[in-house]
């Protein structure tokens, strides 16, 4: 289908009611919630590999206060409960650093990251129903890289919010109003968060699956999970801030039970997007080769 027939039809020609209704029957058939538990679990082993390489590489930048930055926005992400133990384990890095624990954590790193994205791999193949022809070890592979490309990806993103202030000074010191200030602020973190997640997403939706499809960085699909994961973000923060006590039910473990809701939450959002990206794809196939009549 030409890409000004996309445009006419952004949703395949289906109607809300039924996509959400296809998307629903197809992410349960395709069993993606049991995917998303697998995804936050891998998530899960990624975090302190990833905390130190992350630590190690603003050691080596010239810019003060980076890893400060990086806490500040994962407290504006993650719950206080998460937050306090991602802040805790930055902190108790920074104080151990080696490079044996460099080298140990790299491997880590890649270890877990290719399970990691090898999970994604597997969802996004189970929403578009193909099975995956390619070679394990180039899954694999492809994996790695993009383990390695999340690294860098996310890296650079907390380097550009940290030139966030700066930026932002330069905006509305002209301004000199307080209101406007604060809304600047707001307005340049959130506009570098939201272009990482449509870039990233749209960069994950275009090469995981074993079938090319174009690539579209505002798909139907990608744009719901950045609009989902922003808005769940905020909203399980708000609940687990406000709503429930999690140390009170779990204890010491409070911090790893609500980083892994808040991971199984991502990994649902993630596999949502793929799935409505597909509902979508297998639409317009229906549509440019309507079954032939009995």
């Amino acid at each position: 289908m030409s890409r000004d027939a996309e445009w006419k039809h952004p949703l395949g020609g289906l109607k809300i009611t039924d996509l959400v209704r296809r998307t629903y029957l197809h992410f349960v058939a395709n069993h993606l919630d049991s995917l998303s538990a697998q995804f936050a679990y891998y998530s899960l082993l990624v975090v302190t590999p990833f905390l130190i390489l992350v630590i190690a590489a603003a050691a080596s930048m010239p810019l003060d206060g980076l890893l400060d930055r990086f806490k500040e926005t994962s407290g504006r992400a993650l719950p206080m409960t998460a937050y306090e133990l991602v802040a805790n384990q930055i902190d108790g890095i920074r104080q151990r650093e080696s490079t044996r624990l460099i080298i140990v954590a790299s491997a880590l790193f890649a270890y877990a990251g290719t399970l990691l994205f090898s999970t994604i791999v597997r969802g996004i193949n189970k929403a578009y129903g193909l099975r995956d022809k390619r070679p394990i070890w180039i899954v694999y592979f492809m994996s790695f890289l993009f383990s390695l490309g999340a690294f860098i990806t996310i890296f650079i993103a907390e380097v550009l919010l940290w030139f966030g202030p700066t930026l932002h000074h330069w905006l509305a010191d002209p301004i000199n109003l307080p209101a406007i200030t604060v809304l600047l602020s707001a307005g340049v973190r959130w506009s570098l968060i939201c272009c990482g997640l449509l870039l990233s997403s749209s960069v994950i939706y275009w090469l995981c699956p074993s079938e090319r499809h174009a690539w579209n960085p505002l798909s139907p699909g990608n744009l719901f999970a950045t609009v989902a994961w922003v808005g769940t973000s905020v909203g399980f923060r708000f609940y687990a801030n406000r709503l429930t006590d999690y140390n009170e039910t779990y204890g010491a473990l409070a911090g790893v039970i609500v980083l892994m809701v808040w991971l199984y939450l991502v990994g649902m959002i993630l596999f949502l997007g793929a799935q409505i990206d597909a509902v979508i794809h297998h639409a317009r196939v229906a549509r440019k080769h309507p079954p032939a009549p009995p």
